[in-house]
C-alpha cells in the first residue's frame, strides 16, 4: 500500500512539473507580470539588434497608448531613449479608415511574439475593418474616412513669395532708376521722355514764364512812352 501511495505521489509530482515547465514556455499574455518586459524584448530585437549605432536595451523603450483587442492583438505605441525621429506628420488610408501620426508613433500589433505595424499587418490579412474600427474608438490616430473632410489632401505649403507684374501701384516694386515713389505712378517712353504728372508741370511752367515775359515787354514799352 504504502509503495502504492509513493507511485502516486511521484506521477503527481512529475505533472506538476510538467505543468510549471509548460505554463513558463507559453507567451505571456497583459495579464501575466512578464508581458511588458516581452514586448520590450521584442521591440528590442526587431528594430535596434544588432544595428550600428543604436545601443538600445528594453530599460530604454517606453510603451504608450496600448490596448488589448477582440483578436487577442496587443496594440500599442513606443519611444526609445536616446533615439531622435524626423518632425513629419504622416497621413495615409487603411481601408476604409485614415491613419495619421507623427513619424515614429506608428500603432504597431504584437501577437505570437511578432511585431508588426499595423498597416503592414492589413495588407496581409492579419487584421480587417472590424479591428480598425476597434482602433478607431481609441486614440490610436484611426477614424473612419467619411468622418474626415478630404483625407488625402495635404496640408497647405507655403510658396515663395513672387513679384505681381499686374500690381497697383501701391504694392508694385519700382526700380532704383525710377524718380518717382511707389505711390507715384510712372510711364517713359524708350526715349526717356515724361509722359504723365511732370510733363504737365513742365507746360504749365512755360505758360507762366511767357506770360511773366510778356508782361515785362508790356512794362517796358508803357515805361519808354512815358
Amino acid at each position: 500500500m504504502k509503495k502504492l501511495i509513493s507511485i502516486i505521489l511521484a506521477v503527481m509530482l512529475a505533472l506538476t512539473v510538467s505543468v510549471t515547465v509548460f505554463a513558463t514556455a507559453e507567451e505571456a499574455t497583459p495579464d501575466t507580470p512578464d508581458f511588458e518586459l516581452q514586448i520590450k524584448e521584442a521591440i528590442v530585437k526587431k528594430f535596434f539588434e544588432g544595428k550600428d549605432g543604436f545601443d538600445v536595451t528594453t530599460e530604454d523603450i517606453y510603451i504608450f497608448r496600448s490596448a488589448t483587442l477582440s483578436d487577442g492583438g496587443f496594440y500599442f505605441s513606443f519611444w526609445a531613449s536616446g533615439i531622435a525621429t524626423l518632425d513629419v506628420f504622416i497621413e495615409e488610408t487603411i481601408g476604409d479608415y485614415y491613419y495619421y501620426h507623427n513619424c515614429g508613433d506608428e500603432v504597431y500589433r504584437y501577437k505570437d511574439g511578432e511585431i508588426i505595424e499595423i498597416k503592414d499587418a492589413y495588407k496581409v490579412g492579419l487584421i480587417n475593418d472590424d479591428i480598425l474600427s476597434e482602433l478607431s474608438t481609441m486614440e490610436f490616430g484611426i477614424e473612419p474616412i467619411n468622418n474626415v473632410p478630404n483625407p488625402t489632401e495635404t496640408l497647405p505649403v507655403t510658396q515663395p513669395q513672387t513679384v505681381n507684374t499686374e500690381a497697383t501701384s501701391a504694392t508694385k516694386v519700382v526700380s532704383p532708376s525710377s524718380a518717382a515713389t511707389i505711390d507715384t505712378p510712372v510711364n517713359v517712353n524708350s526715349n526717356g521722355a515724361v509722359q504723365t504728372g511732370q510733363s504737365n508741370f513742365a507746360m504749365l511752367t512755360l505758360l507762366i514764364v511767357m506770360a511773366l515775359a510778356g508782361a515785362a515787354a508790356a512794362f517796358s514799352k508803357y515805361a519808354y512812352r512815358k
